[in-house]
């Protein structure tokens, strides 16, 4: 039965993220068809017999079927384009997760620094 609802998620053993601020807490932002509220958030507490502070286990557990994970959609680009993977709830996007670019202060930045730095502004990453 496929997911319609965040709360589907309750069902299913989820691999969890541990680094996230949020801990557990998987918010979704309902988009058009979700059966709710456009613009809406819901959260939900995953929970699942694996938690991990590493994407690599994320992507490996989930490529095993061990369980569905909350990640980054470039992290499955090949998989979701060939199917081996599917992205769930469709209708609902993620909250953004802010993305910060640090350097020592005392040190002048590369061009190649600066130059991704300002991709990420341009881009609006």
């Amino acid at each position: 039965m496929p997911l319609r609802h965040p709360d589907d998620l309750l069902a299913h053993n989820c691999i969890v993220y541990s680094e996230l601020a949020r801990g557990n807490a998987w918010s979704f932002v309902a988009g058009p068809g979700a059966g709710a509220s456009p613009g809406s958030v819901h959260t939900v507490r995953a929970a699942g017999n694996l938690q991990t502070n590493a994407s690599e286990v994320i992507r490996a557990s989930v490529l095993a079927g061990m369980g569905i994970g909350y990640a980054p959609l470039f992290l499955f680009e090949a998989e979701l384009a060939n199917g081996e993977v599917e992205r769930l709830l469709p209708e609902w996007t993620v909250q953004d997760l802010p993305l910060h670019l640090v350097s020592p202060p005392q040190r002048r930045q590369s061009a190649k620094v600066r130059a991704f730095g300002d991709h990420l502004v341009a881009t609006g990453i």
